[in-house]
């Protein structure tokens, strides 16, 4: 009987895929989310935003944040692992700056973020992992101390 009931554990890992969006919550500082695409749709829109090569991916989501006038752009990502996913974060942080881009990075709520400027704008984007998580925001209307609040709630 018991190695029964560890053949049904083991089958069950294997057949019951975890869901990206399930590991940022539903709502954030009044905040709504809406999941607009995930897996292989969201990839290739990932792709059609991309010169350079999207490398190991797992799972990713694209999720927008809605409410109080704000509006946070999400994307997350998950990676084989946490070297895998810090690597392709420091990747594309240099792959942006070669491109133009200002990138610095800072800490908040105790995670390394890296602070993205397109070319010729001011708009702010911002990405960081936690574990294996990749995870990048562009946020609409929220105030410096609100992407902080935002960044820790979300990781």
């Amino acid at each position: 009987m018991r190695a029964i009931l560890v053949l049904l554990v083991v089958f069950l890992m294997f057949c019951v895929s975890s869901d990206v969006t399930s590991v940022t919550p539903d709502e954030i500082m009044g905040m709504k989310k809406i999941v607009c695409a995930k897996g292989d749709e969201a990839l290739e829109i990932v792709k059609r935003m991309h010169v350079g090569e999207i490398r190991e991916v797992r799972d990713i989501a694209l999720m927008h944040y809605i409410g109080n006038s704000s509006f946070v752009t999400v994307w997350v990502t998950v990676y084989p692992n946490e070297s895998v996913a810090f690597g392709e974060i420091d990747r594309m942080a240099n792959s942006m700056l070669s491109y133009g881009w200002k990138v610095k990075d800072v800490i908040l709520d105790g995670h390394k973020v890296y602070v993205a400027v397109p070319p010729e704008s001011h708009e702010r984007q911002y990405f960081w992992c936690v574990e294996n998580y990749a995870y990048y925001i562009i946020p609409h209307n929220l105030t410096d101390t609100q992407v902080v609040e935002f960044i820790a709630a979300i990781s």
